[in-house]
């Protein structure tokens, strides 16, 4: 070997390789699809304006584009671990189940807004006892934005409407309240005013528990903050998922994964026809946030499909397999456990 060729090797083998030069054996496989990151900006700043702007064809191809790259390192079979999580990180879109019906995800929760009911039964018998109970005919207020929290309440029979208001009067229905669902204890834990309002959409009884009590079983029983802390992780997760919807989704995905929920949560299946009672397009709508009208022009579009078929209401749901598809899976979905 000449003296030149001996320099060449010394100094290949003493200087290290750039990025461009080392093998792309060597190096982490990337993704085969992925989002520029001034895609991600623009979804992340302006959401459902970017959606409205954006081309059909190019908002499907992201759509797409974000699922391969979720999937495209991992045989079928060796993702059955990581899909939860993946699922939970929300994003663009999440993976599809295979037959499209629910994810595993999905739960029907008993105590999903009943604190109370999840205590042992000492503890449960203490803080119903210092509960006195009031009746509120339909339409009557039980507290309003604004007002001191000076009581908290569970609902015995009938039902409750928590709304936020606009100033231009604009409705948003944030939940319905059945027989034995609580609300009411942020304000008595935070020592804040009302930020909504509480009506009773049926003649209501409610039992009510007021402030000083309230303190007192709380410091008295470290079960109750426990139970407190559960039931408020439920509704956290509720309410970042449908944030995340807000912002990402189409109106038509929205109110198929919202009738979805509310048929899963009176117990509907992949198969048989399930009916949602006292279901109308204007309550949609104000769970939505959107118009009434444009609420009942996707619905009449769905019953033509056979997807359901609107009753009055009522909503009878024909195909829950196909209805849960249009929507696809949301991030996390936990839904309370009603019995019509």
């Amino acid at each position: 070997m000449t003296t030149n060729e001996q320099a060449r090797a010394a100094k290949t083998i003493s200087t290290p390789r750039r990025a461009s030069q080392i093998s792309r054996a060597t190096l982490p496989i990337k993704p085969k699809y992925s989002i520029g990151i001034s895609t991600k900006i623009l979804l992340l700043l302006y959401g459902r304006r970017f959606m409205r702007c954006a081309a059909p064809t190019a908002w499907s191809a992201i759509r797409i584009l974000t699922r391969r790259r979720l999937t495209s390192h991992y045989k079928p079979g060796e993702c059955s671990g990581l899909q939860p999580a993946l699922q939970i990180s929300g994003g663009v879109d999440c993976l599809w189940h295979p037959d499209g019906i629910p994810s595993p995800l999905m739960k029907r929760l008993i105590d999903f807004h009943n604190w109370i009911n999840g205590l042992s039964d000492p503890v449960r018998a203490a803080v119903q006892a210092s509960m006195r109970q009031r009746d509120v005919v339909q339409g009557g207020a039980i507290f309003r934005f604004g007002e001191p929290a000076s009581e908290c309440y569970q609902v015995e029979q009938g039902r409750v409407v928590i709304y936020a208001i606009s100033r231009e009067g604009k409705e948003l229905q944030l939940m319905e309240l059945r027989e034995g669902d609580c609300f009411g204890e942020m304000g008595l834990i935070d020592d804040l005013p009302r930020f909504n309002h509480a009506y009773a959409g049926t003649d209501t009884r409610l039992w009510v528990l007021k402030r000083a009590d309230f303190e007192q079983l709380y410091n008295e029983y470290p079960e109750i903050p426990r139970q407190l802390n559960r039931y408020f992780c439920y509704r956290l997760r509720v309410t970042a998922n449908n944030l995340e919807e807000a912002s990402v989704l189409s109106l038509r995905e929205r109110l198929a994964r919202l009738i979805t929920r509310l048929a899963f949560s009176v117990g509907a299946s992949d198969q048989g026809v399930s009916n949602i009672e006292h279901l109308s397009h204007q309550s949609l709508s104000r769970m939505l946030g959107v118009t009434r009208q444009s609420v009942s022009r996707e619905l009449k579009a769905m019953e033509r499909e056979g997807l359901l078929k609107c009753h009055y209401n009522r909503i009878e749901v024909l195909d829950y397999g196909r209805l849960s598809r249009e929507g696809g899976n949301s991030s996390v979905d936990c839904v309370p456990a009603y019995d019509e």
